[in-house]
């Protein structure tokens, strides 16, 4: 029998929901059937890279915007030329988009493919799984269902251009801006990177002149050289180490005070952490991080192409872009256009210009949602919008959390609607790994084909890494299933560091649902954690360095010392549950282990033990990092 999945938008994240879980579904000889619905059509571009200007390009280097993590050579042989290093146009980025979920499923025995012109409109819970109408009267029946929505919450026309009528643009990446004729001043609204890629467009309109305008009138800035200092770890160690905002702000500031021709690497840097960043910040922390640090962060980490930015000074250098940080707080038809009166810090301007085209970006309250979907999800909650209005309450894989606080066993979701909980959830890096990881616990969780763990069953990506662990979590002897599948991890260690995302990192999530955990942990060299418990069996492989660990019993007294075990990089763990033990780094290497436990370990109330004074804590990464120490035996 074949599981069948629906995956609702065929933008850039539906569409590598679709293409991982025709690869996963090959990988792991799991029939799948995935029904791609897509409004327009065409599946892959979406509205991102649907634009056909040439002057439109890639904010990252094409060789980092590969649809695969573990692949990530798979955009630039699609171009026919690895050595590339330059930014392609988002155009090509869409067709490789539409050539790579075609690939996946091209002559697969496994997986299929049906592609639905409509939209959909309905998506409840039907006999265990998921009945999705779409807007023409077919009904899907599914095992799951991805909704890959991208932006589509559509923003509110400010209530000040009301009076503007046809010659004020909404979404213009939607609508085009056609309507601009030769000659005409144009009002940008934003000066992001929309507003670069519209001022682009205007610019080959002979006579076109563009004014844009916002709150701070900050430009995105550029990419340049890579760092030559390897992205200083030291420091950015040190700005991870801080837990609240306060300390975080202080100690970045101070990391850029000591490199600064190097700020582009340390905000890159933070990247594959942001996630941790913005989880740990309380909501007021985030609230103000937003309101005060927001947009800064925008236009130093979503960067322009050099050429772009060139492109674009010249154009303010020539006088035909003007950039003005202030606020619209009036707009009314004059006779030759419209009068926006503008509030700036010290008085009030007047402009007069022929056409408005907002470029500040998508809604993101799903509360206002015009979608017909997206206002049944929210209405009968299932949808729940989160406490800022960025997105929706999802738990760690995507699976949305609906109104009463349950996880839903076969509805998650990808991309914009989790940034809420993700904040950064945007950018293709982003987006692949949630796909993956998306595509893994679907096929996991619906397919109806046993796969066996064993040492010939080698994972080749962090999705089919979660696939096999989930398998094996499953099966009707899980703990000799998990310790083979360590051994045959730790066996190809060499080949499974090559695509393990999180190196770098203290501790990267790869996988965390009802049914596993999965994290990459490294120590740096002579570092001891504290002692703590896990309370679910636990099972590691050393992939690099060493890891020592140290058991205790406790008794009336507190924890007595029961064994010392050095496991170098070959070796593999296997711990019961009432196991209490603390891991270290005895050598000068950073060691790297990959740890798996059957059962959601941050649903539980663990303890950690403080060996200076004798106390309990409740287990925190706040308590165990403030706990480490330098190894001693």
């Amino acid at each position: 029998m074949t599981a069948a999945v629906a995956v609702i938008g065929a933008g850039a994240s539906g569409t590598l929901v679709a293409a991982n879980l025709a690869r996963l579904a090959a990988e792991l000889d799991a029939p799948v059937l995935v029904h791609l619905v897509e409004r327009s059509g065409t599946a892959g571009p979406g509205i991102a890279y649907s634009t056909t200007d040439n002057r439109h390009l890639m904010n990252t280097p094409v060789g980092k915007v590969s649809a695969y993590t573990a692949d990530p050579d798979h955009l630039l042989r699609w171009t026919n030329d690895t050595q590339r290093s330059d930014f392609i146009t988002r155009a090509e980025f869409g067709q490789y988009l539409h050539d790579t979920l075609h690939e996946a499923f091209a002559g697969s025995v496994v997986a299929r493919l049906y592609e639905h012109h409509d939209d959909a409109v309905s998506v409840r819970d039907h006999d265990g799984g998921v009945e999705v109408t779409l807007a023409g009267g077919k009904v899907l029946r599914v095992a799951a269902a991805v909704l890959a929505l991208g932006n589509s919450v559509t923003a509110r026309t400010p209530a000040v251009f009301t009076r503007a009528g046809d010659r004020y643009l909404d979404a213009p990446w939607l609508t085009g801006v056609d309507a601009v004729r030769p000659g005409e001043s144009v009002l940008l609204l934003g000066t992001g990177l929309s507003m670069v890629d519209i001022a682009a467009t205007l610019s080959e309109r002979p006579g076109v002149t563009v004014h844009a305008l916002s709150r701070h009138g900050l430009l995105p800035t550029a990419h340049q050289t890579a760092c030559s200092h390897g992205g200083h770890p030291e420091l950015i160690a040190a700005v991870l180490a801080e837990r609240d905002l306060t300390g975080l702000v202080r100690a970045f500031r101070e990391a850029v005070s000591e490199a600064p021709d190097c700020w582009r690497a340390l905000v890159d840097a933070l990247r594959p952490h942001s996630f941790k960043i913005w989880e740990q910040l309380d909501h007021p922390d985030r609230d103000r991080f937003l309101t005060r640090f927001g947009r800064f962060w925008d236009v130093h980490r979503h960067r322009l192409p050099p050429v772009v930015a060139t492109r674009l000074h010249d154009l303010i250098a020539a006088g035909r872009l003007t950039v003005t940080a202030g606020t619209p707080t009036a707009c009314v038809p004059a006779a030759d256009g419209l009068d926006v009166t503008i509030g700036r810090p010290h008085g009030v301007e007047h402009l007069t210009v022929d056409r408005i085209v907002n470029c500040a970006g998508f809604g993101r309250d799903v509360t206002a949602a015009t979608d017909p979907l997206l206002r049944d999800l929210v209405a009968r909650g299932v949808l729940v919008a989160d406490p800022l209005r960025l997105g929706v309450h999802t738990d760690h894989i995507g699976r949305l959390i609906d109104r009463a606080g349950a996880v839903s066993p076969t509805l998650s979701t990808i991309g914009p609607l989790r940034r809420g909980t993700l904040f950064e959830t945007t950018a293709i890096p982003e987006i692949r790994d949630q796909a993956s990881a998306i595509a893994a616990h679907v096929l996991s969780t619906v397919a109806t084909t046993c796969v066996s763990v064993t040492e010939t069953a080698v994972p080749s990506s962090p999705g089919e890494l979660v696939s096999l662990a989930l398998r094996a979590a499953r099966a009707p002897d899980p703990t000799r299933a998990l310790t083979d599948l360590q051994r045959t991890i730790a066996a190809h260690r060499h080949t499974i560091l090559r695509w393990l995302p999180g190196a770098g990192t203290d501790e990267t999530l790869l996988y965390a649902g009802p049914d596993i955990t999965i994290l990459r942990v490294e120590i740096a060299p002579h570092t001891a954690f504290p002692p703590h418990d896990h309370q679910i069996p636990a099972f590691m492989s050393v992939l690099h360095g060493t890891e020592h660990n140290t058991y205790y019993r406790l008794s009336p007294t507190g924890l007595t010392t029961t064994a010392h075990t050095p496991t170098p990089a070959g070796g593999v763990i296997a711990m019961p549950p009432d196991t209490i033990h603390s891991v270290s780094n005895p050598t000068h290497p950073r060691s790297t282990a990959l740890h798996i436990y059957p059962g959601d370990l941050f649903a539980l109330s663990r303890t950690i033990w403080d060996l200076d004074t004798g106390t309990t804590h409740p287990y925190t990464d706040d308590n165990y990092f403030a706990l480490a120490r330098p190894f001693t035996l």
